[in-house]
């Protein structure tokens, strides 16, 4: 089964279809499922924090849960390579601001 895309052609303005392959929708799929699952647990942990030091641990989970939408809207053929990218590059540049070096 592929799933096709819609998305805008630049010059023209007109929408054209791409076919995505479904080994890699499936991937997308798996991968959000996988992000889930860590942000479960790892809320679990959260949970015991005081409250006052729970603040940069609850950012970097909301930026998980981000990422992990970002992968299932690739694997529902909402958004394409370049742009479940573009959002992982943004997400990644947002944690990388919660690194203590």
């Amino acid at each position: 089964m592929t799933v096709q895309l819609l998305t805008r052609s630049r010059p023209a303005g007109r929408l054209r279809t791409r076919l995505l392959h479904p080994g890699a929708l499936r991937r997308a799929a798996a991968t959000a499922d996988l992000l889930d699952r860590i942000v479960d647990h790892e809320l679990e942990l959260v949970r015991r924090l005081p409250v006052h030091r729970r603040g940069r641990p609850v950012e970097k989970l909301a930026a998980l849960v981000m990422l992990a939408q970002a992968y299932r809207h690739h694997a529902a053929g909402w958004i394409g390579r370049r742009e479940l990218r573009r959002r992982s590059r943004a997400i990644f540049d947002r944690l990388a601001e919660f690194t203590d070096l």
